[in-house]
């Protein structure tokens, strides 16, 4: 028979084992806090950018919100690492009025996180 001490001991190795295996098969995905966590440009200022991988699938996100009335159709992010420079475009596509809020969205197969520098170019209508 097994001891009350012993059944402890194999119901904490099953509860550990159970969580190595279910972290192993739906591998969970962090996002690194980028240290431009604030961008200020003419008219719209970035905020929550974030970098993601999952699944070798890298999303930049980024909060705008519009300082000023603006027509945005798109947001160049230009991102460097290791010297080289990858360009991705986040649409908002609207007028943003004064104090207004967008969500920018980009995702790419490069590996984009911990950039050098983020660049950005907002192109209007």
């Amino acid at each position: 028979m097994i001891e009350a001490k012993n059944i402890k001991y194999w119901v904490i190795g099953i509860i550990i084992v159970l969580i190595i295996v279910g972290l192993l098969i739906f591998k969970p995905t962090f996002s690194k806090k980028t240290p431009f966590d604030k961008q200020v440009l003419d008219g719209v200022t970035l905020t929550h950018i974030s970098i993601n991988n999952e699944s070798n699938i890298y999303t930049y996100r980024a909060e705008a919100k519009a300082t000023k009335d603006m027509n945005i159709n798109y947001i160049k992010i230009i991102i460097t690492k290791n010297k080289q420079k990858y360009e991705l475009v986040g649409y908002v596509g609207k007028e943003l009025p004064n104090g207004e809020k967008a969500s920018i969205t980009s995702s790419t197969d490069i590996d984009i996180t911990n950039p050098e520098k983020i660049e950005y170019v907002i192109v209007n209508n």
